[in-house]
């Protein structure tokens, strides 16, 4: 067992340390906060469903970055929100999740932000009153997601939507609509 416990460590310390060298060693004196930004949150993407720790740390370095004040552009700060609310339901903190939702709404409406960023948006935010019980908000905010997926040919969002509806109709014992959401979608 205490060999078992000192390789597990050693493990972690190599993870540990492999952790910083991934980003310590990309950045040169030229590197700009905006690039390091960028650099962090493509990480946070990247690990956001295989290492919920190292996303977590990374998420943190580009909030540290925002706080010095760094602007990054609406588009790349919806990315940057996207990635904490996803962080959050990977802790199990739906209402923090919430909270990251109702401070950032605003931004959605922004030029800079795209459709592509619009969409995973709304069907987080519909995902999230779902999950915190707020069933009248979730319903219609999936019926808008389905109408911006369809107003934008996009499939994949009307799917979405559609499953997740049915689900929420399912949940409340109304398998009529349920079943037409799944069909739809």
């Amino acid at each position: 067992l205490i060999l078992l416990l000192l390789v597990l460590s050693s493990l972690y310390n190599c993870a540990q340390s492999q952790d910083s060298a991934l980003f310590e060693d990309s950045f040169t004196e030229s590197t700009t906060p905006l690039d390091k930004f960028r650099m962090y949150l493509d990480t946070a993407r990247k690990y956001r469903y295989t290492d919920v720790e190292l996303s977590a740390r990374t998420l943190k370095e580009c909030q540290n970055i925002l706080d010095r004040k760094t602007e990054v552009g609406d588009s790349i700060y919806v990315e940057f929100v996207i990635s904490n609310i996803y962080l959050s339901f990977s802790k199990l903190e739906p209402l923090g999740a919430y909270k990251i939702i109702t401070e950032n709404e605003n931004f959605i409406s922004r030029k800079e932000v795209k459709k592509e960023q619009v969409r995973p948006f709304n069907y987080l935010k519909s995902f999230t009153y779902m999950s915190i019980g707020d069933l009248e908000a979730a319903q219609e905010a999936f019926y808008y997601g389905i109408e911006l997926g369809i107003a934008d040919e996009d499939t994949m969002t009307v799917i979405n939507n559609r499953y997740s509806l049915g689900q929420l109709f399912y949940d409340e014992m109304d398998y009529g609509e349920a079943i037409i959401n799944y069909k739809e979608g």
